[in-house]
Order: structure tokens, then C-alpha cells, then sequence
């Protein structure tokens, strides 16, 4: 009876565990998104759907992972102890949060305990698709996202869009911020230039004409559009990815050895330097976008030294920071609770006197720190750290050997650069953290990593022969 019913959990483990369904909720998650935010804004219900459906995914993704452990029990991953580490962190911090009843259902714009359950499972998932096709598709899925988002925002940058901004609607109306369907443009800032990213990179490796000018204009909406934030998030996000980008071009080539295709890839990127440079020109000089943003930034540096200037840094985040940071020393280990970061401020005896509080810290790492406590910290940046080289670790291995997958993970890890860059100014939130997480998976797929217990098997094959 119980081999029975082993034998048939395995089996039905196998049917939903495949590198296709891991796909295809990727795919669905993420394009999901952006039409369930349009579905209920035509009914005048803003930021409804995007929690749901993320919590949905949650639910499904989890299910996908434990039938994944079920069928494979014979091969882990680094990616697969992340993903133990991850879950395990965010139950730790969940157990001795301040606040259980907004670590599992939140309020505003905080995230669910199974929202990470969603992200870590999204991850998860992209980490076991292999084929070049089914990452072509993700691709394409992105793409898609970019489009539906483009839409909205070229419309809110010149005030047509007909519905408002759920957090902000008077600031954001006046001023025409744009932010997408994301309901805040410093949410739509991060996300933005991750989708900028995607566009300029598959317009440097496009091959045909037609495709290229497609992906041209794209480019230059997807920047128009994360420019039109206003936000110095996007600035962050897009020079980094930028300046990432040139380095990578130059890292690929000297592997590759091609000049032709060196040069065909610098005037593009040179084209698009220029394009994103007229663009901003136009923006602020006769649109009035970063209007004295740019002169605040260098203000804001010039006079870090008293603890006031120190509070107004970044529109106020020096103060967020300050007072996560303060709750540090009380709640090192385990964190304030999974992101609580406003119990942060009403745990303190001077709360009263306090002129405000936040429930994001402004910065997904002191975010981290603060909610879910210092090994948790540290455990995220292990991550990112080993998916990043990871990812340029394939990438410059397999250029002359299989190009089409290391173009591939060259596009997903610089559109890791951007979100991970404008993360030291902004926060995780449920509509725009799912497309990192996918990411992150992307740029470290299993074909790309080595199982624990690799070399013995290695040098146990290499005695034997």
C-alpha cells in the first residue's frame, strides 16, 4: 500500500514538475500581472488583482516545488539550498515577527508571507529551464510585459491616461509622472529599467534589419517612459545597466575574437547612447522633468555630514534608514518581521514624537536587514552574488560554443543589473518584485550550475578509467 502510493506520488510529481509547466507559470505569472491590473482598473479597482494573482502563484509555485523534490531526489543544487535558505529565513522571521497578522496578510503595498513564497518559487522554477526555446519564450513574455506597460505610460506622460494613481493620484496627475501599471512611479521606475534593459540588449544582438528597428523604438519608449518617472531611480538603474553593458560587449569579444561583430555591437550601443542622451536632453530641458532633482542630488552629497542633511538624503530615505537601521541591535537575528519594516518605528519609545512612519525601507538590503535579520542579509547577497557570477561565468564560457544561450543570459543578467542596482534606492513590491525573481532564476539555470557532490562523482569516474 504505502510503495503504492509512493510509486504514484512520484509519477504524478513527474507530470507536474516538468521544464514546460515551470515555463508556462513563469509565463502566465508574469504577463497575468499587468492584465489583471486592467481588467479591474475598467471596473475602477485599483491594486486588487496584482496581490491575488501573486498569491495564487505562490500557492501553485510551492506545489510545483515540493512535486520537483518528490520526482528528483538524486541531484541538488546551489540554487536548491537558496531556495531552502530562503524559505527558511522567511519562517524564522514570520515565527517571531511583532506583527504576525501583517507578515501573513499585510495592509497598503506590504507583501504576504506567500508573496515570497510566489518569488522564491518563481526563482526556483526559472532556475530548471534549460532549453533555449523555453527561455526564448520567457523572453518573449517579457517583452510582452513591456508592451502592455508601455501603453498606459506613454499615456499618463502626456495626462490621457482616463484612471489615476492608486498611491500619490494628486502628485502624480499634476506633475504627469508615469507609472505604468504599477500604481506609483517609483515603483514603475525600478521595473522600468529592467525593461528598458531587455530591449536594449536584444536590440544589440538582433540579427535581421526589421527586427532591429522594432526593438530600436522600443528601446527608446521603454527609456522615454522610465525617464518620465521623474524618479532618480531610473537614472540609477539605466547607467548602471549601461555601463554593464559596455563592459560585457568588450568581456564577450575577447573570447569571441571578432571584430566585425565588435563593431556591430559598439554602434549600436553608441546609437543607443546617443538616442537615450537626446531623449533626457529633450525631457528636462523643455519638459521639466528632474526639475532641480539633479542640483538636490549634489546638494544632498555636499552636506552629509550633519545627521539632519542625513535624513533628507534621497527624499527623505536617510531617515527611513536611520531609524531600520537603529532596530538592528534589538532585532539582529531574526528580524523586526517578514517585511514589518513600519514596526521598526512603532516598536521605539519615541514614536510619538516621530514625524512619520514607512512601511518599506527604501532599500530592499536594509529592508532585508531590519525585517528579516542579519544572516538573512547575508544569505540574499550570497545569492546574488553567486547567480551573478554564475550567469557571466556561462555566458563567457559558451559564447563560441553555443552563442544563442549566452545572448540569452547576457540580455537576463543585465536586466539583473538594473533592478539590483536601483535596489539600494527603492522597494520590493507585489507588482514589480516577481519580474526580479524570474530573472534571478534566469541567470542561473541548472545547466549551468554543478550538483553538490560534482567533483567526487568527477574524480571517481577519472579512477576508474
Amino acid at each position: 500500500m504505502k510503495r503504492n502510493i509512493k510509486e504514484k506520488a512520484i509519477h504524478y510529481s513527474k507530470i507536474i514538475a516538468t521544464e514546460k509547466n515551470f515555463t508556462l507559470f513563469i509565463i502566465l505569472t508574469l504577463v497575468l500581472i499587468p492584465l489583471g491590473e486592467i481588467a479591474t482598473l475598467v471596473h475602477n479597482e485599483y491594486f486588487v488583482s496584482q496581490p491575488v494573482i501573486v498569491d495564487f502563484a505562490g500557492w501553485v509555485g510551492s506545489i510545483m516545488a515540493v512535486a520537483y523534490f518528490i520526482a528528483n531526489r538524486k541531484k541538488y543544487y546551489p540554487s536548491d539550498f537558496f531556495l531552502f535558505t530562503l524559505f527558511v529565513f522567511a519562517v524564522i522571521s514570520s515565527t517571531f515577527s511583532h506583527d504576525r497578522n501583517q507578515t501573513l496578510f499585510g495592509f497598503y503595498y506590504d507583501e504576504w508571507f506567500i508573496h515570497y513564497m510566489a518569488y522564491f518559487a518563481l526563482m526556483f522554477a526559472a532556475t530548471n529551464v534549460k532549453k533555449l526555446k523555453y527561455k526564448e519564450y520567457i523572453l518573449a513574455a517579457f517583452v510582452t510585459v513591456t508592451a502592455i506597460n508601455i501603453v498606459p505610460s506613454v499615456l499618463e506622460s502626456v495626462g490621457a491616461w482616463p484612471y489615476y494613481a492608486y498611491f500619490g493620484a494628486e502628485s502624480h496627475e499634476e506633475n504627469k509622472w508615469v507609472y505604468g501599471l504599477t500604481q506609483n512611479s517609483n515603483f514603475y521606475a525600478g521595473i522600468s529599467t529592467v525593461f528598458t534593459a531587455c530591449c536594449t540588449m536584444l536590440f544589440l544582438f538582433a540579427k535581421s534589419k526589421k527586427t532591429c528597428i522594432i526593438l530600436f523604438a522600443a528601446d527608446l519608449l521603454c527609456f522615454y517612459c522610465s525617464i518620465s518617472t521623474s524618479t532618480r531611480i531610473s537614472l540609477v538603474g539605466n547607467i548602471c545597466f549601461m555601463i554593464f553593458a559596455v563592459i560585457l560587449i568588450f568581456l564577450l569579444h575577447r573570447k569571441e575574437k571578432s571584430k566585425s561583430e565588435l563593431k556591430c555591437h559598439l554602434k549600436r550601443y553608441g546609437l543607443v547612447l546617443v538616442a537615450f542622451g537626446v531623449i533626457f536632453f529633450i525631457l528636462v530641458k523643455f519638459f521639466g522633468r528632474f526639475n532641480g532633482d539633479l542640483e538636490t542630488t549634489i546638494g544632498e552629497f555636499e552636506n552629509m555630514g550633519s545627521l539632519s542633511a542625513f535624513d533628507s538624503f534621497g527624499s527623505w530615505r536617510g531617515y527611513i534608514w536611520r531609524i531600520g537601521l537603529e532596530s538592528v541591535p534589538d532585532f539582529w537575528l531574526t528580524g523586526i518581521g517578514l517585511d514589518n519594516y513600519r514596526d521598526a518605528f512603532e516598536y521605539r519609545a519615541d514614536f510619538s514624537t516621530l514625524p512619520w512612519s514607512q512601511g518599506k525601507g527604501h532599500n530592499e538590503y536594509i529592508h532585508i536587514l531590519v525585517t528579516e535579520g542579519v544572516f538573512a542579509l547575508v544569505n540574499y547577497l550570497a545569492l546574488l552574488f553567486y547567480a551573478f557570477f554564475t550567469g557571466m561565468k556561462s555566458a563567457l564560457k559558451s559564447i563560441n560554443k553555443d552563442r544563442a544561450n549566452a545572448v540569452v543570459t547576457c540580455i537576463f543578467l543585465t536586466m539583473f543589473i538594473a533592478y539590483t542596482s536601483q535596489a539600494c534606492f527603492n522597494s520590493s513590491v507585489v507588482n514589480t518584485a516577481p519580474y526580479f525573481w524570474v530573472v534571478l532564476g534566469m541567470v542561473m539555470t541548472k545547466n549551468h550550475q554543478r550538483p553538490f557532490g560534482y567533483r567526487k562523482k568527477l574524480k571517481q569516474r577519472q579512477s576508474k578509467s
